[in-house]
């Protein structure tokens, strides 16, 4: 009697922990792992955009499956999932982690892209300090200058061009604002450094313009205006800037 007390008891015991335990495998499917499910369920939400929810079992797959076959996929779909849904901080963060532990692994290069890619959107807007521009340009420089037969070489020279474009307008502002409050000489360096520095960017025929205003306008300086404006009219044909230029060169008879 007493032993078969002391065996009831011990049931009772172990019954939560049975039942609990019959819980947990009634959620798995028939010859599915925990962790195949896991990477499963987050990879369907990943597929259908749901970037939130598949950052959330991304992020238990890969604490909770560390040595996994698929660690490296699962932590830059993680990354992924978090640059889609606009947390560039913690894109930045996961993809960098691809490329210091998993360095040999086929995502490697693309996380590589992508840390540059996450700095460039995480850059505030123009009017703003671009020190993430700026760290986003020499991201895409170096994969170029590591990765040149990658194939990812023109998306990392589009993102050059990007961030060039937004650094020569942030450059061409502070130039406008100079010419506005009457500042000449700082006016006429802003735009001689667009000129310099941005070659090909947008913002070049219009720091030329500027400068050719001020040239014309405050420097009495006509013939070197007249120069300029030609120029801008000759190698822009198709900007904004061109059609101001020829009305000035009409009006000031060049």
């Amino acid at each position: 009697m007493r032993i078969t007390s002391r065996v009831a008891t011990a049931f009772v015991l172990m019954l939560p922990f049975v039942i609990s335990c019959a819980q947990q495998q009634s959620v798995l499917k028939p010859g599915k792992s925990e962790a195949d499910q896991l990477f499963s369920k987050a990879k369907t939400y990943y597929d259908k955009g749901k970037w939130g929810k598949a950052a959330k079992l991304f992020t238990e797959f890969v604490f909770s499956y560390p040595f996994d076959d698929r660690i490296a996929e699962g932590t830059y779909l993680l990354a992924d999932s978090y640059y889609n849904n606009e947390e560039y901080k913690l894109a930045i963060s996961e993809y960098r982690r691809v490329t210091q532990r998993f360095s040999e692994s086929e995502f490697a290069e693309r996380a590589e892209l992508m840390i540059a890619e996450s700095y460039l959107a995480a850059s505030p807007r123009v009017a703003l300090e671009q020190d993430d521009t700026e760290t986003a340009l020499e991201a895409f420089r170096d994969f170029i200058a590591y990765h040149p037969k990658s194939e990812y070489i023109s998306q990392a020279q589009e993102g050059i061009r990007r961030c060039r474009e937004k650094l020569a307008e942030k450059e061409y502002r502070a130039a406008e604002l100079y010419y506005k409050l009457r500042k000449w000489d700082s006016a006429m360096l802003y735009a001689d450094l667009i000129i310099e520095e941005y070659a090909g960017t947008s913002s070049v025929p219009k720091a030329m313009l500027l400068k050719g205003r001020v040239l014309e306008e405050q420097l009495e300086q006509p013939e070197a205006a007249i120069e300029i404006f030609r120029r801008i009219v000759e190698n822009y044909p198709d900007t904004e800037a061109a059609g101001e230029a020829s009305k000035l060169l009409r009006k000031i008879g060049g």
